[in-house]
């Protein structure tokens, strides 16, 4: 008697594995891309809520301007005073994939966020209740525009520009 498998046998296990992998692959993916949205969205209500216990520091000087930024090879949120240096606080979590990362509180004492990088963007206008997140893309034109979570499509120059940022 003969030990070992037939072909027949093995192509069978293959293919079974095979089919495991085209069922998976795309759950293990979608999974992995919610997690990455979701950091995105907790690490801007972190600098939300660490630019506005700063704000506060110091008798609500306004208009205020955060960034996000690498200076002296750390990257970290950095308040844009007018004629002095940088000065940094300490947010949790990163923003990766070549983040851009403006906040302000403006003159009435609300907050604006812009934030984007290669997938997702954050937008809070003064008027807004809310952060709207979405996901970023580009069309034909090579426009870039934020879907957000409410299907709006935004286009995230027009919203520097309302900003009177860009």
């Amino acid at each position: 008697m003969k030990k070992g498998f037939t072909l027949v046998e093995l192509l069978a296990v293959i293919t079974i594995l095979g089919l495991v992998v085209l069922i998976t692959a795309p759950v293990v993916r979608n999974t992995v891309e919610a997690q990455r949205y979701k950091q995105f969205q907790v690490t801007v209500e972190g600098m939300v809520k660490v630019i506005t216990e700063d704000s506060a520091l110091d008798d609500y000087e306004l208009p205020r301007r955060y960034e996000y930024k690498t200076l002296n090879s750390k990257k970290d949120l950095y308040y844009i005073k007018a004629n002095s240096d940088p000065i940094g606080l300490q947010v949790s979590g990163t923003i990766k994939y070549s983040p851009k990362v403006t906040l302000w509180i403006t003159e009435n004492n609300k907050l604006e966020v812009y934030v984007e990088n290669d997938k997702y963007c954050a937008v809070k206008r003064e008027q807004d209740e809310d952060i709207l997140y979405g996901k970023k893309i580009t069309d034909d034109s090579d426009s870039v525009h934020c879907v957000m979570d409410n299907e709006e499509k935004t286009d995230l120059n027009s919203i520097l520009t309302e900003l009177g940022r860009k």
